[in-house]
């Protein structure tokens, strides 16, 4: 299985990650949804495995289980891996490679005995708290291998209740290796995004907020009465002419029962239902259905955000409010994977969602501000109450905060889904008025190191601000740096890639690189420099297209 040039640079920046420290600063790796998680995964599997070292990966659902054990057999079939999953019926524990459900692995930690590695995807989940189910079993298994190392993958970085999932107080330590959305979208990797503009709205403003999150009993409610239904069904209706896969996200079951209903009786479109409380058989019918394309429509209450691939879904209608951007970022993501004759899919957000969180490629720029561990929050500017980002009153004084997107439309809401270098500026991003290119040296460490001349590039933005990122085309060729290199020339020139900084300098002076228009800018806790994530171009090199999903 080949991977595609993303995927096997993530590789090399886990490999690179891990020699530099070991076990000290656990790393993850950003991927977006539909972007190929699980080749990663197996990859790095089967590197390990031939190592000599113990592997175990971790999922939250058997969907994702089945996907990581397929995808390793597709790498190398004679991988032996076991699978520990009560819902899959398997309890093996004592092969190189296992692939466990945490629920069940955290019953059979003594029977596991030790591991090298642990791969935890959807680390979007793990909280560092004490007692938690990923916290318990990876301290057990530490006890039994002190020097195990860790390593997450997701597609949101973070979490709604605590920020980052990267920091001193975190399970994990950095950010490894991130791609984003828009750049996958570009080089013809994930499918583009659209959304359908309305201008037709509901004020809903009396939906509580309660842990950061609408509370769900009142959002259905507003969501779930029969106008509104009504109109939403309709809108949907006339939006999939011509689609082939249309996906639905209801706020409960009852919304979602009225939702099935009123295609059926008003417009005659048979919608399958899924939802959590059914059982794993009658699920798995219902999913396999569609899959097939039995179904075109499918609605669902919180089952399909994670571990859910139909390539061939084009329109995904949101139908419920949320303010959790990880949840908007799955929901939306659903659409993100290739198919044949598929030229883009379709988000028709009836919950305010793009208005709350912005474009889909950028719901996480203003989180790593949140170093402290705090949650997503704003101060009221009458009172000084700290509250969580969803309130619409200060609960302390009364305060009304601006609102930055309904909670209900009955007509999809307006907004772009992916940032574009022609809208607003988002949070963190600068647009990029000049582009300084420069030969460096990095100074002598004393750790008997070889020095490597490399590219300085400073991005001179908007408000006199300047910042800097180093391009070492002059490291090893199998090297994370070098790798990543290549992919940043790719994105700037068609150009063949020097061999070293002068040449890249010369090059660049030239003026036969593309300059970005924007770049956006992450801080980490404990980096002296920012990450310069994103780039942004007026139009963008494409990489050859192909390769493993």
């Amino acid at each position: 299985m080949q991977l595609r040039p993303y995927q096997a640079l993530a590789v090399a920046a886990v490999e690179d990650h891990f020699a530099t420290f070991g076990s000290d600063l656990p790393p993850v790796v950003v991927l977006p949804t539909g972007g190929g998680k699980t080749p990663v995964i197996a990859s790095l599997c089967r590197n390990w495995v031939r190592e000599g070292k113990r592997v175990l990966v971790l999922a939250h659902v058997r969907e994702l289980l089945q996907q990581a054990v397929d995808k390793l057999h597709a790498v190398d079939p004679t991988l032996h891996v076991g699978v520990c999953c009560a819902g899959l019926g398997r309890k093996q524990t004592r092969t190189p490679i296992v692939v466990a459900s945490v629920q069940t692995a955290c019953k059979k930690t003594a029977g596991f005995g030790p591991f090298d590695r642990v791969i935890i995807d959807e680390s979007h989940r793990v909280c560092s708290t004490d007692g938690t189910q990923y916290a318990s079993l990876l301290n057990s298994q530490r006890q039994l291998n002190p020097s195990m190392q860790i390593l997450g993958l997701t597609a949101t970085p973070f979490r709604l209740d605590s920020g980052p999932i990267c920091g001193p107080d975190q399970i994990f330590g950095a950010v490894c290796f991130e791609v984003g959305v828009r750049q996958l979208i570009d080089d013809g990797f994930l499918s583009p995004l659209v959304t359908r503009v309305g201008d037709a709205s509901v004020d809903t403003s009396g939906i509580r907020v309660n842990a950061g999150e609408f509370v769900q009993r009142e959002a259905q409610a507003a969501m779930g009465r029969d106008d509104r239904v009504r109109a939403a069904c309709a809108e949907i209706v006339s939006a999939s002419a011509g689609r082939r896969g249309v996906l639905i996200f209801c706020t409960g079951v009852e919304h979602a029962q009225k939702v099935v209903a009123e295609l059926r009786d008003r417009h005659h479109v048979e919608c399958g239902l899924v939802t959590g409380a059914m059982a794993g058989g009658a699920r798995d019918r219902v999913i396999g259905r569609f899959r097939k394309g039995e179904l075109r429509f499918m609605a669902n209450v919180g089952v399909l955000t994670t571990g859910f691939d139909v390539p061939h879904v084009d329109l995904v209608a949101l139908l419920r409010p949320t303010m959790s951007p990880g949840l908007y970022s799955q929901m939306t993501g659903r659409g993100f994977r290739l198919a044949p004759a598929k030229r883009n899919c379709l988000v028709l957000d009836f919950g305010g969602n793009i208005a709350r969180h912005g474009p889909v490629d950028a719901v996480w720029a203003d989180l790593p501000r949140h170093l402290d561990g705090d949650a997503p929050s704003k101060v009221c500017p009458d009172c000084g109450e700290r509250v969580a980002a969803g309130y619409r009153r200060c609960p302390a004084c009364g305060y009304e905060f601006v609102f930055l997107g309904n909670v209900h439309d009955d007509k999809p809401g307006d907004g772009s889904i992916v940032s574009d270098v022609d809208g607003p500026l988002l949070p963190d991003q600068y647009v990029v008025q000049d582009v300084k290119y420069q030969w460096y040296l990095p100074r002598d460490r004393g750790d008997g190191r070889k020095r490597r001349p490399c590219l300085k590039v400073s991005y001179c933005c908007d408000g006199d601000r300047e910042f800097r990122e180093w391009v070492c085309f002059e490291q090893p060729a199998k090297s994370f740096a070098r790798q990543a290199a290549v992919q940043w020339w790719a994105l700037r020139t068609h150009l063949p890639v020097p061999a070293t900084a002068s040449d890249a300098v010369a090059i660049a002076r030239d003026g036969l690189l593309r300059a970005p228009a924007r770049v956006t800018v992450r801080w980490e806790a404990g980096s002296q420099f920012p990450r310069i994530t994103n780039p942004l171009f007026a139009r963008t090199p494409v990489l050859a297209a192909g390769g493993a999903q």
